[in-house]
C-alpha cells in the first residue's frame, strides 16, 4: 500500500473542511487508526448524512488496501497490551457490535448476528402510555387517618393488560417498536421492514374474523417467540394461530319463508269484474271514490255480487231486492 496522506485521503473522499477538523481534533489522521472506526462510531459524530457516509465509504476502501489482520481479526490478547486500543475494543463490546466470543476458545473479534437470543421481547404493553416517555413514577393513593394524620400508599403503575389495549393503542405501541428495531439494529434492511409490515398487516387481517383479544394474545407470544429464535416476523406461525386465535361467530340472517303460498307470506289476489278490471277499493268504503277519472271498476267487492253499487250498501240493496247474496 502507498503512503497514506490524510489530506489526500479527505480530498479523494470529498469530504467538508468540518469533517476533516473533526478528524483532526480526534486524532484520526493515520491509515491505521482510522481503520479502527467502526459505523457506530462515525455516527457519533453527529455529522451531516453526506459526510457520515462518504468516510464510511473512505474507510471501506481505505480498509480492503490495508495490509495484515484486519478488524475482524484483531486478537483481544493482542490489543490488552496496548491501552489505547484496548480502551477501543472495550468501547466496540459495548455497543454490542462486536462480541468475545469466549466460548468458542477463539480470542478474535466476531461480528454479531443483531439478534440476542437472551434479548427480551418489545411487547405492545412496554410502549403504551407513560412507560415510553420513561415516566416510571409510582402511583400514590392517600388514605385518612384519624386526626392530622395521613397514610400514602405508592404503588408501580400497571402496564395495561391485553383486555385493555385498543386498536389504536395498538397501532402506536408497534410503531414504537418498529422505530425501536431499527435504531438497535435488528432491523437494518428494507426486506427487514417490508418483513415486519408484513407481520403488522397479518394482524389486521386476523381482527377482521377473530376476537380482538386472542389476536393480541396471538402477537403477544409472537413478539415472544421471535425475540427467542430469531426467525423472521413475515413467518406464518401456524401453530400458534391455532392454538390461540379465537374466530368470531357470524351474525345469523333472518330466516325466510321460501315459498309465496305460505301463511302470513302470500299476497292476496286483486279484486277484479267480470270484464277482468281491477275493482276500486275507495268506491267500496264510506265516503266512496274522489277522484275525477277512476281507472278502477265501480263494482260491488262482496263476494259472488259485482253489481254497481259500493259494497256498504250492499246488505240493503240485497235485502230491498229480496235476492240474498245479491
Amino acid at each position: 500500500m502507498e503512503d497514506f496522506v490524510f489530506d489526500t485521503w479527505v480530498t479523494d473522499n470529498k469530504l467538508s473542511s468540518t469533517a476533516a477538523s473533526l478528524l483532526h481534533e480526534e486524532g484520526l489522521t493515520d491509515a491505521d487508526t482510522l481503520s479502527l472506526l467502526t459505523e457506530e462510531l462515525v455516527d457519533g459524530f453527529k455529522l451531516n448524512i453526506g459526510d457520515t457516509l462518504r468516510i464510511k465509504r473512505g474507510l471501506k476502501s481505505l480498509k480492503k488496501g490495508l495490509p495484515g489482520p484486519l478488524l475482524g481479526d484483531i486478537s483481544t490478547k493482542s490489543l490488552a497490551k496496548d491501552a489505547t486500543l484496548s480502551s477501543i475494543v472495550e468501547d466496540l463490546i459495548k455497543s454490542g457490535k462486536y462480541v468475545d466470543d469466549a466460548l468458542s476458545g477463539d480470542d478474535k473479534l466476531k461480528p454479531t448476528t443483531g439478534h440476542d437470543s437472551k434479548s427480551k421481547p418489545l411487547l405492545i404493553p412496554d410502549f403504551i402510555g407513560d412507560t415510553i416517555f420513561g415516566d416510571e413514577s409510582d402511583e400514590e393513593e392517600e388514605i385518612a387517618l384519624s386526626g392530622a394524620s395521613r397514610f400514602v400508599v405508592r404503588t408501580k403503575k400497571k402496564k395495561p393488560s391485553l383486555d385493555d389495549i385498543s386498536l389504536s393503542q395498538w397501532i402506536s405501541a408497534n410503531a414504537y417498536i418498529l422505530t425501536e428495531l431499527i435504531d438497535r439494529g435488528s432491523i437494518d434492511s428494507l426486506q427487514a421492514v417490508k418483513d415486519y409490515l408484513s407481520h403488522t398487516a397479518k394482524i389486521g387481517d386476523f381482527l377482521q374474523d377473530n376476537y380482538r383479544k386472542s389476536v393480541l394474545t396471538y402477537d403477544n407470544a409472537f413478539r415472544k417467540k421471535q425475540a427467542k429464535t430469531g426467525m423472521t416476523w413475515a413467518r406464518d406461525e401456524v401453530h400458534l394461530a391455532m392454538h390461540l386465535l379465537e374466530r368470531r361467530a357470524k351474525p345469523q340472517k333472518p330466516q325466510t319463508s321460501e315459498k309465496k303460498g305460505q301463511a302470513g307470506s302470500a299476497r292476496q289476489p286483486t279484486p277484479r269484474d267480470t270484464a277482468g278490471s281491477p275493482i276500486c277499493l275507495d268506491y267500496n268504503q264510506e265516503g266512496g271514490c274522489k277522484r275525477a277519472i277512476c281507472k278502477f271498476s265501480h263494482t260491488c267487492l262482496a263476494q259472488g255480487c259485482l253489481q254497481r253499487h259500493p259494497q256498504i250498501m250492499h246488505s240493503k240493496l240485497t235485502a230491498e231486492s229480496g235476492v240474498p247474496g245479491r
